[in-house]
């Protein structure tokens, strides 16, 4: 936290004096550049690192592939349930490998979406809950 707010004060501007007017390649001048470039990427590394950890990148599959359910089982590794065709296939992927275990004879239900609002309604019933175990 403490480099954090070292790169954010390194990166705010100054007032100029005659002197680095006139030296731009001066240490100051390239210590505040290099702290913005070094501030830029880490800003860049923690969205794809946060999109990544949601799981809100992937593939469109334009409506002929759905991903039912998704479940971790490891850092890396996952079990999906696609629905491809009006078939659903349960998949293991892992990092270099992508295996079918199994078809499902019968569909499964996919789970309802979220109603509107649904966050603030499970943080209240979890709130509730916790103060009910009271």
């Amino acid at each position: 936290m403490v480099r954090a707010r070292i790169l954010v004060l390194l990166a705010l501007p100054l007032p100029a004096t005659a002197a680095e007017a006139a030296d731009p390649l001066a240490p100051q001048q390239l210590a505040r550049i290099l702290a913005g470039l070094v501030l830029v990427v880490l800003v860049i590394a923690a969205t794809a690192w946060g999109l990544r950890r949601l799981g809100r990148v992937g593939l469109g599959g334009g409506g002929v592939l759905r991903v039912v359910a998704a479940l971790p089982v490891g850092a890396r590794e996952r079990l999906l349930l696609v629905e491809v065709g009006g078939e659903q296939i349960l998949i293991g992927v892992a990092p270099g490998r992508i295996q079918r275990l199994h078809t499902l004879a019968e569909p499964v239900a996919a789970p309802a979406p979220a109603a509107p609002g649904g966050f603030a309604a499970r943080l209240r019933e979890a709130l509730g809950a916790r103060e009910a175990g009271r």
